[in-house]
């Protein structure tokens, strides 16, 4: 009887399985339309590797695509040719795909198992507890897009030539993203900063700085102190080689 309430959610957490599952199955079927143009049956593959991580319900599986793929960086070693720096549709194609396979399949794991460790006390590993909302698939594919179409914008800005240093093109351009990610982040770590002091109630900022004073004042009392217990030790040293003098010694 007491399992009869808990049959809608069992049923919706179903649904949302079976809908994820959907989702890393088309995120493969575009994965292969982008790579089967121009690697044939080195397609199959990561489709293969795919498949079997969603149905074996393997944690690493992302990682183990991610794994898959790396047959293009070998053949780009192999077959060198001069690189492409236009717009790329089946490049959108297979970016868009491999996130949201790695997307959904950490939600498929999290709905199904559990993605933080084993409570030792229980028997078995609770799946996530938040509900699957309508709009969550919709979101997904829509972040998706959006992100695959930003990296190929951030890969047509960047230079196309070695920097004036003698370095390959693909180097350079690794250097120039890691330098300019690493600015933007600098700099929306201070504007989140800044805002978060700016929307502070009087409480808030009196605590933060309560605690830059002590900071501050820590390092100032530290000789303070250090002289305060090298008299005390050396007083009662005084006071053990003299115990008829401890009247005069303080």
């Amino acid at each position: 009887m007491t399992a009869v309430p808990d049959e809608p959610a069992r049923s919706a957490r179903a649904a949302a399985v079976r809908n994820y599952e959907i989702v890393c199955l088309a995120a493969l079927a575009v994965l292969g339309l982008a790579l089967v143009s121009r690697y044939s049956y080195w397609t199959l593959l990561p489709m293969l590797v795919g498949v079997q991580a969603i149905y074996l319900r393997m944690r690493g599986g992302p990682l183990v695509l991610l794994l898959a793929l790396q047959f293009q960086m070998f053949d780009h070693l192999v077959h060198s040719g001069p690189a492409r720096y236009q717009f790329d549709l089946a490049d959108v194609l297979q970016c868009a795909a491999v996130l949201a396979f790695v997307l959904g399949h950490y939600r498929l794991q999290g709905l199904t198992h559990s993605l933080l460790p084993t409570d030792p006390k229980r028997q078995s590993a609770e799946p996530s507890r938040r509900p699957v909302r309508a709009p969550e698939i919709g979101a997904l594919l829509v972040v998706v897009a959006l992100c695959a179409l930003a990296a190929q914008l951030i890969w047509l800005t960047l230079p196309d030539s070695g920097g004036g240093l003698g370095l390959p093109v693909a180097l350079w351009r690794v250097i120039v993203l890691v330098w300019a990610l690493g600015l933007l982040v600098i700099l929306a770590g201070g504007l989140f900063g800044y805002l978060l002091r700016e929307h502070m109630s009087r409480a808030e900022a009196g605590m933060f700085f309560q605690d830059v004073l002590w900071a501050e004042y820590r390092g100032e009392q530290r000789r303070p102190s250090r002289w305060l217990a090298w008299a005390r030790l050396r007083y009662y040293r005084r006071v053990v080689r003299h115990p008829d003098r401890a009247k005069e010694l303080t």
